[in-house]
């Protein structure tokens, strides 16, 4: 196995960074992290994959991570359209020949993952998705948010910062993992590359992030995404609602769903204990794929 950094430079002058756990004449591994996650944040997971015999990309997103910021502004999660994400995610699959990958995927990653795999079929085995974000946890009703956003666009005020949310302070407060020990070496590596840190959410991120989960939610979608797909949810979510998760695998064709029990947004950095289930589940997943024909 070989770790290696890939940049690519996108019209507009965005840089991407890809990073690679690469293992010659293997099948493929795409990794798609949340929003605000480093591809560096996955080496455990990534080193994983390596060890079942497959070689795996991560893609750090535009505006976080490696990649290059879309906002001049400083500590901004920043985003004008989701239809950017996904014009650099099939650019990136395609430059890095992926094709009849395994999609590993979590959060906003597994958002972007069912839609490769609603327009670009024939790059994805299978998917993998953890607390995929079909649906957001909003302080208010859906469409009040929305019309609060509209105003803010026209206004110019998409770069500021969504004024809502509660910001963890330390372990014992957050909501996202159950496992001191993976929460602690995330925060070392930002300590230790700060470059990597992404800030909260813009108002046009979050504006882009409800477009997209309009699109995907539209009548016919979900039932043209005919790639075998693991959805796996965690029972205390308070990122992704789980209802929304189960409600759109339900119209999936090719869909299992599995709920697990006192597991926090972060699947893939939660406890021992609850990610050797999930990853009993994943190999018994893996087990029911076709072999790639892509190497």
């Amino acid at each position: 196995m070989e770790q290696r950094a890939i940049v690519h430079d996108r019209p507009g002058g965005v840089r991407l960074h890809v990073q690679q756990w690469f293992v010659a004449d293997a099948p493929q591994v795409l990794l798609l992290p949340g929003r605000g996650e480093p591809a560096a944040k996955y080496d455990e997971l990534a080193s994983e994959w390596v060890q079942r015999g497959f070689s795996v990309s991560a893609l750090d997103w535009r505006g976080q991570g490696a990649s290059g910021r879309e906002s001049a502004l400083p500590n901004r999660g920043h985003i004008r359209s989701f239809d950017d994400y996904a014009e650099d995610l099939v650019q990136i699959c395609q430059e890095l020949h992926v094709r009849d990958a395994v999609v590993v995927a979590h959060s906003m990653g597994g958002h972007m993952a069912l839609r490769l795999a609603h327009d670009h079929a024939d790059m994805v085995r299978g998917l993998i998705l953890s607390a995929p974000m079909v649906a957001l946890n909003l302080p208010g009703p859906r469409w009040a948010i929305g019309r609060t956003l509209q105003l803010a666009l026209r206004l110019g005020l998409g770069e500021r910062h969504v004024p809502v949310g509660r910001v963890n302070t330390g372990f014992d407060d957050n909501d996202l993992t159950g496992d001191r020990g993976r929460y602690d070496r995330y925060a070392q590596l930002l300590a230790d590359r700060p470059e990597l840190t992404t800030g909260q959410a813009t108002l046009a991120w979050l504006s882009a992030a409800l477009h997209s989960i309009d699109l995907i939610w539209r009548p016919g979608y979900a039932e043209r995404i005919a790639a075998p797909c693991l959805m796996c949810v965690p029972a205390d979510d308070s990122v992704v609602p789980p209802d929304g998760v189960r409600a759109f695998a339900s119209r999936l064709p090719r869909a299992r769903c599995v709920v697990f029990p006192r597991a926090k947004h972060e699947l893939f950095a939660e406890q021992d204990g609850i990610r050797a289930a999930l990853w009993q589940q994943m190999d018994a997943f893996l087990a029911t794929l076709p072999a790639s024909t892509a190497r």
